[in-house]
């Protein structure tokens, strides 16, 4: 009768939780110009690491992707802008 499967049993192994000082060292790593980006792509792509320290870079990644598209628009959009009011001016 009690044959069924616990659904609330995680089927990963437990993996020690980071505390405070793992964090503010794993973020500021993260916030030093180019040596950020490449620990990012580490953490995200390294099967070894933490679960939530890789899930944690890979979801700052995404944003960070998402941001730099975003500022690639806005800087074609400004660039339009400028061209079309250039040519306006040299009209006259």
């Amino acid at each position: 009768m009690n044959d069924h499967i616990n659904t609330f049993e995680s089927p990963q192994p437990n993996h020690p939780e980071m505390g405070l000082r793992d964090w503010v060292i794993t973020v500021f790593l993260s916030f030093l110009p180019l040596i950020g980006l490449v620990m990012l792509i580490f953490w995200s792509l390294n099967d070894h690491i933490n679960p939530n320290k890789r899930n944690w870079a890979r979801a700052v990644l995404i944003v960070y992707l998402i941001f730099t598209v975003l500022y690639l628009l806005f800087i074609l959009l400004f660039a339009g802008t400028m061209m079309s009011g250039m040519e306006e001016m040299y009209r006259m």
